[in-house]
């Protein structure tokens, strides 16, 4: 695939994508797509945008790796957590409802059996039934679509360099994201960076 295509598919990716949210403040892939866009009538300020777009964007693309970073720690902090107690406290595990502890059953001698811990791989199946991990799997999924758009949107502005230094005036470009020319897209002033997602303030 040539740069040139894979820009433009870059950018049409991002067109098609919904708003994400990222630190409180939300996305829309329009908006990103129009970001990354170039204007080839206006070449050398697009050119001269592009390392602080990169700058901005990348920016924001660590936050929400930090946030993506989060979420999962937060499920590992919670599953090793109910793991760690459920293998280890015979009490919790028959309230948990694991036969092995509630009712181990009888031998073949017909004597009972004594009570057992359920194993790791056992309480791992468990937790995936509690209402917590739907939670926790839809907070993992959020943060990773966050970052993977501002991941592309990052690798699009990336790309503009390459994009301008081809441009042609005198073809007729067409923008990505449908059947409009580039040129017809107003794109966002330079003066108005994207705006920066919410941090929260330590006490």
């Amino acid at each position: 695939m040539s740069e040139r295509r894979q820009y433009k598919e870059l950018v049409s990716g991002l067109a098609g994508v919904p708003v994400v949210t990222i630190g409180g403040t939300d996305y829309a892939g329009s908006y990103l797509a129009m970001l990354v866009a170039v204007n080839p009538n206006q070449a050398v300020e697009e050119a001269a945008a592009t390392p602080q777009l990169i700058c901005e964007l990348g920016r924001i693309l660590a936050v929400a790796y930090r946030a993506k970073q989060r979420t999962e720690v937060e499920y590992r902090v919670w599953r090793d957590g109910i793991v760690h107690h459920l293998t280890n406290d015979l009490t919790g595990a028959i309230k948990a409802g694991f036969a092995c502890s509630a009712d181990p059953g009888v031998d073949a001698k017909g004597k009972e059996k004594p009570p057992k811990l359920p194993s790791v791989s056992a309480v791992e199946t468990y937790v995936r039934t509690l209402p917590e991990y739907v939670e926790h799997y839809s907070a993992m999924t959020e943060a990773e679509e966050s970052w993977a758009t501002l991941h592309i949107a990052v690798e699009a502005a990336k790309q503009r360099t390459w994009a301008i230094r081809h441009f042609d005036d005198n073809q007729d470009e067409t923008d990505v994201r449908g059947g409009t020319r580039i040129d017809s897209v107003e794109a966002p002033s330079r003066s108005a960076p994207p705006p920066p997602p919410q941090v929260a303030r330590r006490s």
